[in-house]
């Protein structure tokens, strides 16, 4: 364990000053870059995606619901396995409480796999959540929108926008992990 120096709060203050003189700076430059990243032109999903849900098939258009925008969560886990990524199933433990703060500023939430349906439901009813989680198993894997190279990055949450009639399935990538703006 690292041993730390032991001082007064006199001599602690000056210390504490000039780390948050550093903290400031560093607030202010992810502040620019998140401006950086909400001023990105955003890109057209002109694919049909259709998905495997509780009910059916479905598509981009019927994952919005009556809301005009859909965070998708890309949750990994795949065909054959037990259960799914910790990271994934950390965050989705938490989701469950804020779906009613989403859905009354307009936002769907869907938890997106590649595992086929039976198995995502039975995950999902032995962890205890309610969240909605479609496959998409028999179909596409979704736009990596977090992509270095060849190859997706990391799980992450894709916001859309509809632009379009709901019926036609026509969304837009907003932004990734930026707070909801009206």
């Amino acid at each position: 364990m690292m041993q730390h120096q032991v001082v007064s709060p006199s001599e602690w203050l000056p210390l504490r000053k000039q780390l948050l003189v550093k903290e400031k700076e560093l607030t202010r430059l992810r502040d620019q870059l998140a401006a950086e990243r909400r001023a990105l032109p955003w890109v057209k999903v002109e694919k049909s995606y259709v998905f495997d849900g509780p009910d059916g098939k479905e598509t981009f258009a019927d994952l919005f619901g009556r809301h005009s925008q859909l965070i998708v969560k890309h949750f990994m886990f795949g065909p054959g396995r037990s259960e799914g990524c910790v990271g994934c199933s950390f965050e989705v433990d938490h989701i469950d409480a804020i779906l009613v703060h989403l859905a009354q500023r307009d936002v769907s939430y869907v938890a997106v796999s590649r595992a086929p349906l039976p198995e995502i439901a039975a995950f999902k009813e032995r962890m205890g959540w309610h969240v909605k989680w479609v496959s998409s198993f028999a179909s596409d894997r979704l736009p990596c929108f977090l992509q270095a190279g060849r190859h997706c990055q990391r799980p992450g949450l894709l916001q859309l926008r509809n632009t379009q009639d709901r019926g036609r399935g026509a969304v837009w990538p907003q932004r990734l992990l930026q707070r909801h703006e009206r």
